[in-house]
């Protein structure tokens, strides 16, 4: 529930998380990898 919250309270989410990794990677494969390690829980924070 924290982490819910405090993603709340920052004003993100995943739309948010995906139209920004789009604009850094500009490649669609490399944020569809990084959507998966996120998905996953395995992701870099």
């Amino acid at each position: 529930m924290d982490r819910l919250r405090e993603s709340a309270a920052a004003g993100s989410n995943d739309a948010r998380w995906l139209r920004d990794t789009q604009a850094h990677e500009r490649l669609l494969a490399e944020m569809v990898r990084q959507a998966a390690e996120r998905f996953r829980g395995t992701a870099a924070r």
